[in-house]
């Protein structure tokens, strides 16, 4: 393209920008731009924690245990043996001292279930 062809076609776009312009009402304020919305309550709290509840089973014990946030909350073992009963195993409390933390590891027998 040569100079003058790009000189015209730029002199043409300008002109219909400036009718456009133009065409709009003198002193009319521009459209308002709308504001964004203000968050709703349900996303301004934090996301619900992932809870998971995985079951490992072999041939003598099924083995429950439930996390929230990747931390074990509780440790179930139920025998599949005739006459042998369930336990739980109380998780370690990762806010307490290990050495002060008396009830971590150690297993809590259900004698009377309701």
């Amino acid at each position: 393209m040569t100079f003058r062809v790009m000189s015209a076609a730029l002199l043409a776009v300008l002109a219909v920008a400036g009718a456009a312009r133009a065409a709009e009402a003198p002193g009319a304020a521009p459209a308002p731009v709308a504001a964004p919305s203000p968050p709703a309550a349900a996303d301004a709290r934090a996301p619900e924690p992932r809870v998971e509840h995985l079951v490992t089973e072999d041939g003598a014990v099924r083995i429950e245990e439930d996390r929230v946030r990747s931390q074990t909350t509780r440790i179930v073992v139920k025998s599949k043996v005739p006459g042998l009963g369930s336990y739980e195993i109380a998780p370690a409390d990762l806010s307490k001292d290990p050495a002060t933390d008396t009830k971590g590891g150690k297993r809590i027998w259900f004698s009377l279930p309701f």
